[in-house]
């Protein structure tokens, strides 16, 4: 099956599970997945920010999508991220990695739901999932919030 390729970005998706979500992020802003590591807590930092790692010598922000999303359990210390490019480069804790697909041909739906959180919903054969904008986790305000924290730590 060939993916559509839309105005979100590429037709290749990777998979995961974030609490009862199923997700996908454009597999095109995806550096690597990875074990979850160690992190520098950040304070003050907005919600869902639990820290910094150093990403082969970069900072990465460490975002707990169940947490950014309203989910109630709390993450598990063996979850994996997925560290994704951007300024800043995020680690984005999720449950289950799933793998690596074309972005089903049953559209995108831009979100008409009350967030940017998110780039849309897509629709495919194995049901609903969020489409991940990595770019609009964090709005200008969270960023410079965010920015705020870093400079604490220093």
């Amino acid at each position: 099956m060939q993916g559509a390729t839309t105005a979100f970005g590429s037709s290749v998706v990777l998979e995961a599970r974030v609490a009862r979500w199923a997700v996908r992020i454009h597999a095109a802003r995806v550096l690597e997945t990875i074990a979850r590591v160690a992190f520098v807590p950040l304070p003050g930092a907005p919600l869902g920010v639990r820290g910094v790692i150093d990403h082969r010598g970069a900072a990465a922000v460490v975002i707990d999508l169940r947490e950014r999303f309203g989910a109630d359990a709390p993450t598990r210390r063996w979850d994996p991220m997925v560290v994704v490019e951007g300024t800043p480069r995020l680690a984005l804790i999720v449950d289950e990695l799933r793998g690596v697909g074309p972005l089903p041909d049953d559209v995108v739906i831009e979100p008409a739901l009350p967030t940017s959180r998110i780039a849309g919903v897509t629709l495919g054969a194995d049901g609903a999932a969020l489409l991940i904008d990595p770019g609009a986790l964090l709005d200008e305000a969270e960023i410079a919030q965010l920015r705020a924290a870093l400079e604490g730590r220093s």
